[in-house]
């Protein structure tokens, strides 16, 4: 790529790459300014469903048996359809392809087709701000405004404003300035993020407008919006606890999509830490950076507690130092060596639903047999086999670790 991207081309063809180097390649160029068309040769079906999943409009998969002619006729197509499609490298992108993703990148045409309001729920980081721009941008609302407000920040500068007596502008308003709002995302679509910090005045005010079914702008003209809002909070607790109207509540949950935890898709970790080392590779100028398979299999196992931006964030880190030994260390990351991981932790979790004997002493003694299996050959490996070195470090005698290597069944690889 590195060849490629300076010369701007016009169109991309690649021929038949393995699907994680083809999903990676797409990616890549997406995040460049001006990315050309593509049209991939591979009888893949994996590629041609990754490509329609994603609504790659610029991207077209061409069976490696078409004609030449045939191939020609792709090629002028892509070129055309490209040609009609100026704000398309707008578009934001969403990684994965794990069940719960792909469920939610199907469910993105039909949501549109519908127009109705969309709830978007799902912990910190995890890219709630990026699916609602998916959505606007895969809409017929595209080309028109998207307006995003943070009502955490919204109302915090309004009673800012309040308190230092300065005359709030219409933007930053309380509940009256809605209709302002509102009229800036005309013909477009509105974000409210955050929504469960809203006022009760202003969820009254919205809730007026959903029932007037129009927003007034004028005698003559009413005001076209597609409404979009997200959360991180459980709405329905709220409601329980009397902070969030119920009538608005339902409103607002016409259509609900839970975004899952980074945690909960983890086929999906490779991919975004690929991406992302891309992305930052191209910001900083880099040509090229690899991220370890020790590193790799750190991110697989580590619990991710900020999500996507929590790995972002990581990855960015260390294509910007090109280094990664001792930084997981200092973001308190888990090591290899860190035997009770989310994943250590689901296989307890799958073993007492399937085991018959529920024993706490059989499941303790059990799993802590497995643990130690592993922490022994671990050590080993660390000491390229040195036995006494070993029993050093594991703090027992050499004769303890000689009869645990042939428990164990252990062996030097």
């Amino acid at each position: 790529m590195d060849n490629i991207l300076p010369l701007k081309p016009d169109l991309v063809i690649a021929g038949s790459l393995s699907v994680e180097r083809t999903f990676r390649f797409i990616n890549t160029l997406h995040i460049t300014n001006g990315s050309p068309p593509v049209v991939i040769i591979s009888d893949d079906q994996q590629i041609t469903d990754f490509v329609c999943t994603n609504g790659f409009d610029d991207v077209s998969v061409i069976k490696e048996s078409l004609t030449p002619a045939e191939i020609k006729l792709t090629i002028r197509s892509t070129l055309e359809t490209n040609s009609t499609c100026d704000n398309q490298h707008d578009c934001p992108l969403i990684i994965g392809n794990s069940p719960e993703m792909l469920k939610i990148k199907r469910l993105v045409p039909e949501l549109n087709r519908l127009n109705e309001p969309a709830l978007i729920q799902g912990e910190s980081g995890t890219g709630k701000d990026l699916l609602a721009r998916f959505i606007h941008f895969k809409s017929n609302r595209n080309d028109k405004p998207f307006v995003k407000i943070n009502m955490p920040e919204f109302f915090k500068i309004s009673v800012g404003d309040a308190l230092s007596g300065a005359i709030p502008s219409p933007f930053h308003g309380a509940a009256a300035s809605l209709d302002n709002i509102f009229s800036l995302a005309h013909t477009g679509t509105l974000l409210l993020d955050e929504i469960g910090a809203m006022t009760a005045a202003f969820q009254a005010k919205l809730l007026q407008l959903f029932e007037k079914g129009v927003v007034p702008q004028s005698d003559k003209d009413v005001i076209d919006v597609r409404l979009l809002a997200t959360t991180s909070i459980e709405l329905g607790t709220l409601v329980e606890n009397g902070e969030f109207r119920k009538d608005l509540y339902y409103r607002l949950n016409v259509i609900k999509i839970e975004i899952p935890p980074l945690r909960k898709r983890p086929q999906d970790i490779p991919q975004l830490a690929d991406f992302y080392t891309d992305k930052f590779c191209l910001e900083l100028g880099k040509s090229h950076y690899e991220l370890s398979e020790k590193t790799k299999e750190i991110f697989y196992n580590y619990f991710w507690p900020g999500n996507v931006g929590e790995l972002e964030h990581l990855v960015g880190r260390i294509v910007s130092q090109g280094n990664e030994a001792g930084l997981f260390e200092k973001l308190n990351l888990q090591s290899e060596e860190d035997f009770f991981s989310f994943r250590e932790l689901a296989k307890v979790k799958k073993y007492l639903q399937t085991s018959k004997n529920l024993s706490l002493k059989h499941i303790a003694n059990n799993y802590l047999v497995q643990v130690e299996k592993r922490l022994v050959k671990k050590v080993l490996e660390s000491t390229n086999w040195n036995k006494r070195k070993a029993a050093v470090l594991l703090d027992i005698s050499y004769k303890s670790l000689l009869n645990k290597i042939k428990e164990y069944e252990l062996a030097h690889s």
